[in-house]
């Protein structure tokens, strides 16, 4: 069982300011609308995977109380955007996620944006220490684990010069694998002692795995986070 848990933060200091071509503000609707796709594929796996994903945007009045444009309806593709999606396979792979993005906060200087998400896989594939091909599988599932892995990742991009900003972002994750011996497959077979219960790699308790970065963005998108070129 794969399981991550991921909420993402950003706040951008830009010095420059977006504007919408006259074409993409006449095509631009006023308020809130939903846009939605599903899907679905598969492996050998995961099995058959169906999901939808739908983003749900808010981009304010088209003009003020005296009937004029409003300027920020045409300098942003949108005041607000969320976004969610859902995600399952016939043998337990999930992925979810929520999202928040907020390209003008309080003032043109400021955007955020959020990410929440959920990974789940029943049966995580486990190959062995080192290079070398395990010898024959003696059950199904023997090369196979479970685990699970929420994290959290904030990241914040402050406009230095120009075009050019400054990276500061934090991840913090927790890891927990677990083993499949004795579990039961769908075809109703007991695992057993499984190939990660022999090998006993180190780690295998699970744990923190933190992370920091510190770096320049050289960002010429001329209208993010929808750029036209």
């Amino acid at each position: 069982l794969l399981l991550g848990a991921m909420v993402s933060f950003s706040i951008s200091l830009w010095a420059r300011q977006p504007v919408l071509t006259p074409e993409d503000l006449a095509r631009k609707k006023e308020g809130w609308y939903p846009l939605g796709l599903p899907f679905a594929n598969g492996n050998t796996d995961f099995g058959f995977g169906v999901g939808g994903g739908v983003y749900l945007f808010y981009t304010g009045p088209r003009t003020n109380t005296n009937g004029v444009i409003n300027p920020e309806f045409s300098k942003w593709p949108y005041v607000v955007r969320i976004g969610l999606q859902l995600y399952f396979t016939t043998l337990g792979q999930q992925k979810h996620f929520l999202n928040v993005d907020v390209p003008r906060l309080g003032s043109d200087r400021f955007s955020l944006s959020a990410e929440a998400s959920w990974w789940t896989t029943l049966a995580e594939n486990y190959f062995g220490i080192g290079g070398n091909t395990p010898g024959p599988v003696p059950t199904p599932g023997y090369q196979q684990l479970t685990s699970e892995t929420p994290y959290l990742t904030a990241r914040l991009t402050s406009g230095l010069i120009g075009d050019l900003a400054l990276l500061t972002a934090v991840k913090v994750r927790h890891a927990r694998l677990t083993s499949r011996s004795n579990a039961r497959r769908e075809d109703g077979v007991v695992i057993g002692t499984t190939l990660f219960d022999e090998e006993r790699p180190v780690g295998r308790e699970g744990g923190w795995a933190n992370s920091a970065t510190l770096g320049l963005v050289y960002d010429r998108r001329d209208f993010a986070p929808w750029p036209h070129k």
